[in-house]
């Protein structure tokens, strides 16, 4: 009688606990179907949107990975060119910028900024549309956006969830020069890498170097977890955006725009540009 009483007490411990979610990535969508990938409404963890700052508890872990260059001249964002984060800031708004008009030449030589507003003067484009924010679990995919910068930027990241855990969680970004189109871009090398860990529940988390040039770019995420139930993702609008295409596991993210915002060097008159098909659809 002593043994079925506890068994029973167990079995309804971890009914409790399944309920709670206690840990595990509540926001994460029900629908895997890579067609139409994207959250049934679901709530979503409160986070902090005031960010960390550098060298606080909070703020992530970094190791940078800058790539080798066989350029004498080590000019950042080059093809083969060397460029490593120097330095991990989280936080950070989006401004709004000129909607672009007209598609892509396929040269790197079109201008779309409009020209440059204030030299010497940086700025924050959120790449993502206004809506409400959900919380997709990225542990163990791979969770990438396709996007044009229209001047030299200085980071560009995701905006991180991690379900209340502090630590055990990481992210590994890979950032490419669009090659024409998704597969022959992320084939190729990356301009830059970073891997970051244990940041503030929510905030931006961006790979960051000293310059980028502007162009059509793919920032790759791969999320992982180094503890049980310590997982992180990103936030996301369950609406397409013009100035980004979302991919979820090699394939299009339909219907989704990934919570990314990109800091300009300079900053231009038009913050937006147009983006190339990606040769999957």
């Amino acid at each position: 009688m002593r043994t079925k009483f506890t068994v029973t007490i167990t079995a309804l411990l971890a009914v409790i606990i399944a309920a709670a979610g206690i840990g595990g990535c509540t926001g994460q969508t029900g629908n895997t179907d890579p067609g139409k990938m994207h959250s049934d409404a679901s709530p979503v963890p409160a986070f902090d949107t005031a960010g960390a700052e550098e060298g606080s508890p909070d703020a992530p872990r970094r190791t940078t990975s800058p790539v080798p260059s066989s350029d004498p001249s080590g000019t950042p964002g080059g093809d083969t060119g060397e460029t490593g984060t120097e330095e991990i800031k989280t936080g950070g708004s989006g401004t709004e910028g000129t909607a672009p008009t007209g598609k892509p030449s396929g040269t790197e030589e079109t201008d779309y900024s409009g020209g440059i507003k204030a030299e010497g003067r940086k700025s924050t484009a959120a790449l993502y549309e206004n809506g409400a924010k959900e919380a997709y679990c990225g542990t163990g995919h791979i969770i990438a956006m396709q996007f044009r910068a229209t001047a030299a930027f200085s980071s560009v990241g995701f905006e991180s969830p991690t379900w209340t855990a502090k630590e055990g969680y990481n992210v590994e970004y890979s950032l490419y020069k669009w090659a024409g189109d998704y597969d022959s871009t992320m084939t190729g090398k990356p301009v830059a890498t970073a891997f970051l860990e244990d940041w503030q529940d929510g905030v931006l988390v961006p790979l960051e170097a000293e310059s980028l040039p502007a162009g059509e770019y793919i920032l790759a995420a791969e999320y992982g977890s180094t503890a049980a139930m310590c997982n992180s993702g990103v936030w996301f609008v369950n609406a397409e955006c013009p100035y980004q295409r979302a991919y979820l596991d090699d394939e299009i993210w339909y219907d989704v725009s990934v919570c990314a915002k990109l800091t300009y060097v300079d900053t231009p008159n038009n913050k937006y540009g147009p983006l190339s098909d990606s040769g999957l659809e």
